[in-house]
């Protein structure tokens, strides 16, 4: 990287490989959540709509506005309901399995691989020790 290492906050001082690797871990998660939270939002403003009611009252998923003005138009039971199916996500499909290497995702370095079967190469990256910090150089 051209800055070298970034960390305005200090959240990495006095932090060993594996916090790092974590963190670097939990922000490539993040990001990808983001991202679809943007797909979410250009599509809505777009005008594309899912067809049919979104509750028994006859709302339809086209009454429905867009950004956080439409989640506040939700039914309470919609909202349960994304709410209970995201964290449902969080516990049970997206979590850090240990003891099986083969799922878990440790590194950005190292390819993505499913009982062995390669699925995806990671981007080519190296990290450096760099005095009490790892600093990512791409």
């Amino acid at each position: 990287a051209p800055l070298g290492f970034f960390d305005p906050l200090g959240l990495l001082d006095g932090a060993d490989q594996e916090r790092f690797d974590r963190l670097r871990y939990v922000e490539l998660k993040h990001g990808r959540i983001c991202q679809l939270a943007f797909l979410g939002q250009i599509t809505t403003r777009a005008g594309f709509r899912l067809p049919g009611d979104i509750s028994y009252d006859g709302t339809k998923f086209s009454d429905i506005g867009e950004g956080w003005a439409g989640s506040l138009q939700v039914p309470v039971a919609g909202a349960l309901q994304i709410l209970a199916f995201v964290g449902f996500l969080e516990l049970a499909v997206m979590k850090d399995v240990t003891g099986r290497e083969s799922l878990l995702v440790t590194s950005v370095t190292e390819p993505l691989t499913l009982a062995g079967t390669l699925l995806m190469r990671r981007p080519s990256c190296r990290s450096v020790r760099s005095s009490s910090t790892t600093a990512v150089l791409l």
